[in-house]
């Protein structure tokens, strides 16, 4: 065994499994994209961060633009109640396929996009043990950190307090999660203490609300900055006061990053909207330009329904649906880490029928399958080593509107997700010096 191998599971180990619960696998295969692809995703970054901060302020205004995303029933009673903010957008990342027809991208998250924290950890070991000429590392907390701080600004100044210079921040999720993950957390609660900020993690539920301050009493003061590491959706299943926390965090005197409101847009909808011509006149003009770049890299994308236009036709959706299976994905549209994703060809026809009929009774999108491409990782479990050929992507971060480095994900399975499939890896990415 190559001990080096062993040196950098050990501090990998040390730094994002310490209760020993980590599921990915170890890559000793690092990533290293050219300044060609970095520029490539960066356009779709900014062209992307555009769309969706157009579409936060449109919302309430365009009746289409609801009707696409359908939110309904105390879903949309709690987007209405959340604060827009003059820019709202703070992080951000989309999953990209680097096929041979070229980037093609299937998804975005827009409320929790983690990650970055691993990433940090897998990238400083790599190169500290494993060693790698003619690359940079992206200080990516650094990144992370001038973006919280960022918005902390926005929203101080649109709810009329004075901004502080060293804030007290919280990232805030539930205790499970912070038993899963405390190693990854306390990369960026370390990072953020050596800029001389108060922080921890805490769960919302363990907060105290005062007037408008929201207190964390492990720590025995008020919070200026939480930065959300929960999704809206598990509001209702994991808090004390369900859609209710998230008001009292909206009113309260602190920044929430994300705000609550990105909920508006991280709905797989989204893709409907700009992928279907028919709605180019929801958006302004001087946003063309980035509305068609991100169309030519997304695949053939419909919102399910009784009838699915295809091919400029009108076709019965569950005909459509059940005749061309093997060429097809369908996603639930408000689901997230791929749990609500099915893909035809990995389906018998009678599971499909059963999705089918799921989808034409709720809020689902159909897009056409992509070919995924695959890459040879080598592979540590701490005693062996071992190559396997597997798919992968790579998943630009959208920090403050801008290119935030990528975080490149490789699996067995076609949905390349942790909560899916049997073997999972998180590839360190490097930039290529030139």
């Amino acid at each position: 065994m190559d001990d080096k191998n062993k040196l950098y599971f050990d501090y990998v180990e040390k730094h994002l499994n310490p209760l020993g619960i980590r599921k990915a696998t170890l890559s000793l295969t690092p990533f290293v994209y050219s300044p060609e692809l970095q520029q490539e995703v960066k356009e779709i970054s900014i062209s992307y961060a555009k769309i969706l901060e157009y579409l936060f302020q449109q919302y309430p205004e365009d009746q289409r633009i609801r009707e696409v995303l359908g939110y309904s029933g105390e879903l949309e009673s709690h987007l209405r109640e959340m604060t827009v903010y003059p820019r709202n957008m703070a992080l951000a990342r989309l999953d990209i396929f680097r096929t041979v027809d070229g980037l093609r991208m299937v998804e975005s998250n827009t409320e929790t996009p983690g990650g970055n924290e691993e990433c940090t950890a897998l990238e400083t070991g790599f190169l500290d043990v494993m060693g790698l000429e003619g690359v940079r590392q992206l200080d990516r907390l650094d990144v992370v950190f001038n973006t919280l701080i960022d918005h902390y600004k926005v929203q101080m100044e649109h709810k009329a307090i004075p901004v502080k210079e060293k804030p007290t921040v919280n990232l805030i999720t539930w205790d499970w999660d912070i038993e899963r993950i405390r190693g990854e957390y306390d990369v960026l609660i370390n990072t953020i203490r050596d800029k001389g900020c108060k922080c921890d993690v805490i769960d919302p539920n363990k907060l105290v609300f005062e007037g408008r301050d929201a207190i964390n009493p492990e720590m025995g003061e008020k919070v200026d900055l939480f930065y959300r590491r929960f999704t809206s959706d598990e509001l209702p299943k994991h808090a004390e006061y369900g859609f209710g926390l998230a008001k009292k965090l909206n009113d309260s005197g602190a920044a929430v990053v994300n705000p609550f409101c990105t909920k508006r847009v991280d709905s797989k909808n989204i893709m409907v909207l700009v992928k279907d011509e028919s709605y180019d006149s929801v958006f302004s003009p001087e946003l063309a330009p980035h509305v068609e770049r991100i169309r030519d890299i997304l695949p053939w994308t419909r919102k399910i329904g009784e009838e699915i236009e295809v091919s400029g036709e009108p076709r019965k959706g569950y005909e459509f649906l059940i005749e061309e299976r093997e060429r097809l994905v369908i996603k639930e549209a408000n689901s997230y880490s791929s749990v609500g994703v099915f893909i035809g060809e990995d389906k018998d026809e009678e599971e499909w029928g059963q999705i089918v009929d799921m989808a034409l009774g709720g809020d689902f999108i159909v897009q056409e399958k992509i070919n995924l491409p695959t890459m040879p990782v080598r592979l540590f479990d701490g005693v062996n080593e071992f190559t396997k050929e597997l798919i992968y992507n790579v998943n630009p971060y959208m920090f403050n509107g801008d290119f935030g480095g990528i975080y490149v994900r490789a699996s067995t399975d076609k949905l390349t997700s942790f909560k899916v499939g049997h073997l999972s890896t998180v590839l360190p990415a490097f930039a290529e010096n030139r």
